[in-house]
């Protein structure tokens, strides 16, 4: 090859790759945009509340809630958020309490194993709260409604599920309900110390 035709290659191929980091950067662009919209949509500036009207337009839409039904959900979601705000705020303070100890060399032992107790009692007590909540969205749903909403819930916790790696063939319905919990493989940290 003469040097042109040498030439001409590299000129494309640098076009090509420019190219393809336009598109990638602007896709990457796109989808960021799109997700800080739906993060921000109806909240006020400093407000970090939750978007109530997004979550009563779902179960309005998908599961098919009425107006009553949407008025006794706003009120139970409403008192959940506020008690699972407060105690995600308490494990975030002594978390962080045990990430300065560790660093400062200022807790304990014992110190540290009392504030890791601390932070499981509150963590039960987010799990509480959740289930309080899902029982009482159960109790709001006629029959039919309950069907949605669990198909919902499963849905969402399958491809939320720690060893679901491949969330296309969840769509397409492949491997559904093959492996069963417990018959996954286990992930056990890695307890090497260097």
């Amino acid at each position: 090859m003469d040097y042109f035709s040498n030439k001409k290659i590299y000129v494309w191929a640098l076009v090509i790759l420019v190219l393809l980091n336009i598109f990638s950067l602007s896709a990457l662009f796109i989808q960021h945009k799109r997700i800080s919209n739906f993060m921000m949509m109806n909240n006020r500036p400093g407000d970090r509340t939750p978007r109530f009207d997004k979550m009563e337009h779902f179960m309005k839409k998908e599961i098919g809630f009425s107006k009553s039904q949407i008025d006794s959900f706003r009120l139970s979601r409403k008192a959940n958020s506020e008690a699972m705000q407060y105690l995600n705020m308490e494990i975030h303070k002594k978390k962080k309490q045990l990430m300065d100890g560790a660093f400062d060399e200022s807790l304990n032992e014992d110190e540290s194993q009392k504030l890791i107790r601390e932070i499981a009692d509150l963590q039960t007590k987010v799990e509480e709260i959740s289930q309080k909540h899902l029982m009482e969205m159960s109790r709001l749903c006629r029959p039919d409604q309950k069907e949605k909403l669990k198909h919902l819930l499963e849905e969402a916790m399958v491809k939320h599920r720690p060893d679901f790696h491949d969330r296309d063939q969840w769509h397409k319905g492949v491997n559904r309900n093959k492996k069963e919990d417990g018959d996954h493989k286990k992930i056990k940290p890695n307890r090497e110390t260097h």
